[in-house]
C-alpha cells in the first residue's frame, strides 16, 4: 500500500470534506497519459470513508495505490486503487513493471484543487519505490 500525507498549512480553518482521486496515469515513461474508466473517490487512510476532515497545521493520508495479487488473478500482480468503486473483481490500472507517472487531485471544501504526480518504479524483482515529483495549487 502506498500512502500519501495531505497537509493543511493554514492556521485558521479546517479543510473540510477533503477527498482525493486519480486523475491520470502514464504507464511508462514513452506512453500517453490514461484516464481511468473509473473516477472513484480514494480511501481515506485510517477511517471507514472516503474523506478526511484536516485540521489546521495538520495532516492526514490517503490511500494512493497498492501492489498485490487478486482473488480472481492468483499468481499476477498488479496496481490496483483503494477507492469508492464496489465492482468485483476489482479492476486494475494498466501499470506493469517499469517506471509509471500517476497524477492524483484533492479537494477540500473552500480550499484550492491540489494536483500531486507521483512516480511509481516497480521493478521485476524488488522492493517498489515512490516518489513525489510535483504539487500544484490551482
Amino acid at each position: 500500500m502506498v500512502n500519501l500525507d495531505i497537509h493543511n498549512m493554514r492556521p485558521d480553518i479546517a479543510a473540510l470534506e477533503t477527498t482525493g482521486r486519480l486523475l491520470s496515469y502514464r504507464p511508462n515513461r514513452s506512453a500517453g497519459e490514461l484516464q481511468p474508466k473509473f473516477r472513484s473517490a480514494l480511501k481515506a487512510a485510517g477511517r471507514p470513508g472516503f474523506s478526511h476532515t484536516i485540521f489546521p497545521r495538520s495532516c492526514e493520508a490517503f490511500d494512493l495505490l497498492c501492489v498485490g495479487e487478486s482473488a480472481h488473478t492468483p499468481g499476477a500482480q498488479h496496481v490496483y486503487l483503494n477507492t469508492a468503486l464496489d465492482l468485483t473483481p476489482t479492476p486494475y490500472l494498466m501499470i506493469a513493471n517499469g517506471t509509471s507517472e500517476l497524477k492524483y487531485e484533492f479537494y477540500g471544501i473552500d480550499f484550492p484543487v491540489l494536483t500531486v504526480v507521483i512516480q511509481l518504479t516497480w521493478p521485476k524483482k524488488g522492493r517498489l519505490s515512490v516518489k513525489v515529483l510535483k504539487q500544484e495549487i490551482s
